[in-house]
């Protein structure tokens, strides 16, 4: 039970809540980095400026836009898109936490338990056990 409440609030901070207050010109402006985030979370290193060549802007009005329509900066929204696949595979039970990680775009499984800890104050390993 606590383990779904867990996924629920990670998935809470990566949802677009309050993207219909914010200026469409600004969500429009950065769609192209943004479909690039979704179609490519788990296998892509992104940089701030490879981000803002692909929406056509500096890195600087990037980031201004991306803090104002998520309320958080890429890198951490991208790290949040990371954590929540990675409790979606771990909740299958069919993989391993070194195949998830892999999955999810982490090429060191310490640094994968770090962060999903970090993100969820379970290891992988107790997570993966409290979907049983």
């Amino acid at each position: 039970m606590f383990s779904k409440f867990l996924l629920y609030q990670i998935l809470s901070e990566t949802e677009i809540s309050d993207v219909s207050i914010k200026p469409k010109s600004h969500l429009v402006k950065i769609q192209p980095s943004i479909e690039y985030i979704y179609h490519n979370f788990c296998k892509a290193d992104f940089d701030c400026k490879n981000l803002s060549r692909l929406s056509g802007c500096s890195c600087t009005y990037f980031k201004k836009l991306f803090i104002e329509i998520y309320n958080t900066i890429p890198s951490e929204y991208i790290s949040n898109l990371n954590i929540q696949k990675a409790c979606e595979l771990l909740n299958t039970n069919r993989l391993s936490v070194s195949t998830v990680a892999q999955m999810c775009g982490f090429e060191n499984i310490y640094y994968f338990s770090k962060a999903f800890k970090a993100k969820t104050s379970f290891s992988p390993s107790k997570f993966k056990k409290s979907q049983n």
